[in-house]
């Protein structure tokens, strides 16, 4: 074998991304020839190379950026050249566990800093509910009458004028009570005044 023809499927993937190569073999003369099964394909950026018989391999990429498929064959040997596209699955699947456990602890870190953050904003709204209570709590002092007798803004409070006493007009010589139990009587006006049995009142009789 004198000569090699190599052949990507694509020269840019995602990352994870799968891709073939395809070799051709051929003698001095350039007529085509088997690929010897002794022909070695490699790849940078630790992708997995996978050999799939008849001159043809399957390239599974893992690290982003460019990378080179290098086929050997005896002393004859290709290059050629593609771009991985890095993805957050491929960041991560290429950092290893290490990728996941940072990744966990900066979102608990951002986790536990939002709780403190809350507690924080809430803990001076508790203050401010907590002196509210005790102000609706303490006992609002009783406004008491002032009784009387008792001094008021200016002085002493006046006294209570004595309420008149009711008159006995029994004693009236022109009092005199009806065969139906109204009571009478005249004043010095010579108004008359009646009050029938069971009231309290005295009414003027008008003619």
């Amino acid at each position: 074998m004198a000569h090699l023809k190599v052949e990507l499927s694509s020269d840019s993937i995602d990352q994870l991304g799968e891709f073939t190569v395809n070799v051709t073999a051929f003698d001095e003369f350039w007529n085509k020839i088997p690929v010897p099964s002794s022909t070695l394909v490699d790849s940078t950026g630790r992708a997995e190379v996978l050999n799939q018989g008849d001159g043809v391999w399957r390239i599974i990429t893992l690290d982003e950026g460019s990378q080179t498929i290098t086929v050997q064959s005896g002393q004859v040997s290709e290059e050629r050249t593609f771009t991985v596209t890095g993805t957050l699955e491929g960041f991560f699947e290429a950092g290893g566990i290490l990728y996941y456990i940072g990744a966990f602890l900066a979102a608990a870190i951002a986790i536990v800093l939002l709780i403190v953050l809350k507690i924080a904003m809430s803990g001076n709204d508790d203050e401010w509910d907590e002196d509210e209570e005790d102000e609706a709590d303490e006992p609002t002092p009783e406004r008491r009458k002032p009784t009387r007798g008792a001094a008021g803004p200016s002085g002493p409070a006046p006294a209570p004028e004595p309420e008149p006493e009711e008159t006995d007009y029994s004693k009236d010589e022109s009092y005199r009570i009806d065969d139906e139990g109204t009571e009478w009587w005249e004043d010095d006006a010579g108004t008359w005044w009646y009050r029938q049995q069971g009231e309290d009142d005295w009414s003027q009789w008008d003619d």
